[in-house]
């Protein structure tokens, strides 16, 4: 489906469009069928041009909706961005690879806010858009929970986590607080209590890694840091770090 195409107006050149298309498909494909017989990239051919389709049309809508918001946006413009083009070949080849709605919903800010000339640096954009790809849902979910945690308690109707002086409140406590269906999503099938804790602290230690939070590690556990100033008893300051931020307002909707 090409992305431009639109009875109304005089579309863009078709080849752009198409040839993310065709390209995105084609190396996804490409996996199909490597070592494997007619009959299962047949049952798989099928799946992913639906996916190919969907996502087009989305994206499409999207942008159209943009340019009806925001004077001085045409999506003519966007033929000669070459970063528009290659984050939305890359964007679509990762969309391609999954079925989760909140991913692709991710995956398509991503591409409007570099239509929309948000993120200049293409250094920062490739790292941002491979941190997309690496990260879950879930870490996006937690990376917003430390962003705004006071917000986010309101939102669920839940008080904020507290913590007295001398003490150290985990990270992985404050997470499950704040997202009580969070076990139901991630826990072991065979219904090993101990593997929600470890998910958790691999879910926090990629943010760490990727300097988009800051927390303290306390007898090889992750803590929430505390901060100057505090009362006795507290709720928990923002941990995002500035990179957390610029990547939080990246991947959100513009």
């Amino acid at each position: 489906m090409p992305l431009f195409d639109e009875p109304s107006r005089k579309p863009l050149p078709q080849p752009t469009a198409e040839d993310v298309a065709f390209v995105s498909g084609k190396a996804v494909l490409s996996l199909l069928t490597m070592g494997v017989g007619s009959e299962l990239v047949a049952l798989l051919a099928s799946p992913v041009a639906q996916r190919r389709d969907e996502w087009w049309a989305d994206l499409e809508r999207r942008l159209r909706d943009l340019e009806k918001r925001i004077d001085g946006f045409h999506l003519e413009d966007l033929r000669s961005n070459p970063q528009f083009v290659s984050t939305t070949l890359q964007a679509t080849q990762e969309a391609l690879r999954t079925h989760e709605k909140e991913k692709l919903e991710t995956l398509q800010n991503v591409v409007l806010n570099v239509a929309l000339g948000k993120e200049l640096s293409i250094e920062r954009q490739s790292i941002f858009l491979a941190l997309v790809e690496r990260l879950t849902v879930l870490h996006f979910a937690v990376l917003r929970l430390f962003h705004d945690p006071a917000r986010y308690f309101q939102s669920i109707g839940v008080p904020i986590p507290t913590v007295d002086i001398g003490t150290k409140l985990l990270a992985s406590d404050y997470v499950r607080a704040a997202m009580p269906d969070l076990i139901d999503k991630i826990k072991s099938p065979a219904d090993r209590p101990g593997s929600v804790f470890q998910l958790v602290e691999v879910i926090l230690g990629d943010l760490v890694s990727a300097k988009l939070i800051t927390l303290d590690v306390h007898n090889n556990t992750w803590v929430v840091p505390r901060f100057g100033g505090m009362p006795s008893r507290s709720a928990v300051s923002p941990i995002t770090t500035h990179l957390g931020e610029d990547f939080l307002a990246f991947i959100s909707p513009p």
